[in-house]
């Protein structure tokens, strides 16, 4: 690394090479550049298991469920613990417990990256672990 000391007014200040500052756009790119495209294919498949979820629930039972993003905290933990409990494999079959986890950590990354919601722990919500 290069240094170079430079005194003014008595008071010594090291200059060093950095890049040129970035925009907030690029800086945004960059995080999104930086997430590996099988983390993206997988947040949407998780994400595409929660949507289909949500449309059986108004379909089948009536029920309403927002989109996880517009969730609030109360909200979202009540509604991923039914998502839990009522989630099947396509075959009708239940998911295992590592699958289970591997979904909800998908749903989270989206909050996380996706949906601006950065602090999101979808694992203890309200005194609750889900």
């Amino acid at each position: 690394m290069q240094t170079k000391t430079i005194r003014t007014n008595r008071v010594k200040t090291t200059k060093r090479l950095f890049a040129p500052p970035k925009s907030d756009i690029e800086i945004e790119l960059a995080k999104k550049a930086a997430i590996p495209p099988k983390t993206v294919a997988d947040m949407k498949y998780c994400l595409h298991i929660w949507e289909e979820w949500a449309t059986f629930r108004l379909t089948k039972h009536g029920v309403l469920v927002p989109p996880i993003h517009e969730l609030q905290e109360v909200e979202l933990a009540s509604n991923l613990t039914n998502f839990i409990f009522e989630v099947r494999k396509k075959d009708g079959r239940d998911f295992p417990p590592n699958s289970i986890h591997h979904i909800v950590c998908g749903l989270q990354r989206y909050l996380r990256l996706e949906a601006d919601k950065p602090n999101t722990e979808l694992g203890h919500m309200e005194g609750r672990c889900v």
